[in-house]
């Protein structure tokens, strides 16, 4: 890593910069729009990826070794939420599983494991807050064991990124 000045690499939004195992692209949702964006790390055309998460959940996207999981179908009517997986292979989104309560709007809340076997995501309870940890299967990963970086760094590369002005 270089230093110097930081390049803008948004033009119309972003927020909560996740970048992709390789160090290519980041992923990010908008403060105030729906969905997920991607752009290369360089800088480019940002391709919206996800319709979902609604606005104000921009804390339910996390991006693990095979692509982004999120919170889809949040409803305050349903009270619930479904968790699901976009892998950037295939442009495919699959349904993991239901979450227990609706997703609190605003807060970073969401984390994979470095090896995609396991997702936290905050959920409130009470007066309180809890880490969660969704039902699966058989214990199994939340997403195929498919695509795995060689090497933990490549699981979390170092970038810089500044807000739009």
């Amino acid at each position: 890593m270089e230093g110097g000045a930081p390049v803008q690499i948004t033009r119309n939004g972003g927020f909560a910069p996740l970048a992709s195992p390789d160090g290519k692209l980041i992923y990010y949702p908008k403060f105030d729009a729906p969905g997920v964006y991607q752009v290369p790390v360089d800088g480019g055309n940002e391709v919206k990826i996800l319709d979902e998460p609604p606005s104000g959940y921009w804390g339910y996207v996390a991006v693990g070794p095979d692509g982004v999981y999120f919170a889809g179908d949040v409803s305050a009517a349903k009270q619930q939420a479904d968790f699901k997986f976009y892998d950037p292979a295939t442009r495919k989104v699959t349904d993991i599983s239901p979450l227990d309560k609706t997703p609190h709007e605003g807060a970073p809340a969401l984390s994979i494991s470095p090896d995609g076997r396991f997702v936290l995501y905050m959920q409130i309870d009470e007066s309180r807050d809890s880490l969660m940890r969704p039902k699966t299967s058989a214990n199994r990963n939340v997403a195929p064991p498919t695509r795995r970086p060689s090497s933990p760094a490549a699981l979390a590369p170092t970038l810089s990124y500044c807000f739009d002005q």
